[in-house]
């Protein structure tokens, strides 16, 4: 999503309606996509197809957790950083926001959920936590503290989610599998732009949710190490096919949003 609010704060769109639809359709997508995310890893370590009361505990866990994590984020957490602030420390509130994402991953892998559900409620925080450091006379978000671990461990992943695709396996089947990845990923998120409503441009709304490629790559990696009866969920061509997908919806998205916002600017004028 990061690309998509780039793209649009670089064409001078950070206010247009269409960019506070993607915002929020961006939240709950993740947010389904992880309760979703939970529901097929616990049906995979069980091995069996889960009951609908099984599935409705899964989904009733996720959904639990995250409204505690942000229930404790909202009222504790700037609590906290408050104390932290007020250290003579400089490192001292990175290493409180890192620790901070690490405890709600160890959280939510404890109640048996995939750690990135956790991961992403500490995000969901972090973004709207603000602190005055000692000795500054202005109020700060924490994202500028954060970001140079996101300098270092974003590259990282990256890295290490390409290492894990073995070209040797790219065989047709990959190829066909990634283009229709690839298809279904454009056609669904522009025909779900047709639900923005009127008053707004669908097509970019739909464009601007074509290139959801982080979450994609941490779910294919969730994946590709869980093992059922000794092989991963996720075999080694599927998961190159998911990759070359996000590859390709990330390149492609950007300039064609670009082109459709332009081309309705021209047409007002």
């Amino acid at each position: 999503m990061g690309i998509t609010v780039r793209v649009l704060q670089d064409l001078g769109a950070a206010h247009r309606p269409e960019t506070q639809i993607l915002l929020g359709a961006a939240v709950i997508d993740d947010i389904l996509g992880l309760i979703l995310l939970a529901v097929v890893v616990a049906f995979s370590t069980s091995g069996s197809v889960p009951s609908i009361g099984t599935v409705g505990g899964v989904v009733g866990a996720a959904g639990s957790f995250l409204i505690g994590a942000l229930l404790l984020g909202l009222y504790i957490m700037p609590r906290v950083f408050g104390l932290a602030a007020n250290l003579r420390t400089g490192p001292v509130l990175p290493m409180v926001a890192l620790g901070f994402c690490l405890l709600l991953s160890g959280l939510s892998a404890a109640f048996g959920l995939a750690a990135i559900i956790g991961s992403f409620a500490a995000g969901l925080l972090l973004d709207e936590a603000h602190v005055r450091p000692f000795g500054a006379t202005s109020i700060r978000p924490i994202e500028e503290f954060v970001r140079p671990i996101t300098a270092f461990f974003a590259p990282v992943f990256f890295v290490y989610t390409g290492l894990g695709v073995d070209l040797s396996t790219f065989s047709g089947r990959a190829v066909a599998m990634c283009a229709l990845l690839t298809v279904a990923a454009v056609v669904g998120k522009l025909v779900s732009g047709v639900a923005a409503g009127p008053g707004v441009d669908r097509i970019a709304v739909g464009l601007g949710m074509v290139p959801r490629g982080e979450v994609g790559l941490i779910f294919a990696n969730v994946g590709a190490t869980t093992i059922v009866e000794g092989s991963p969920v996720i075999d080694a061509s599927t998961y190159g096919a998911v990759v070359a997908m996000v590859l390709l919806t990330t390149m492609v998205a950007p300039p064609l949003l670009a082109i459709r916002l332009r081309r309705g600017d021209a047409s007002l004028t």
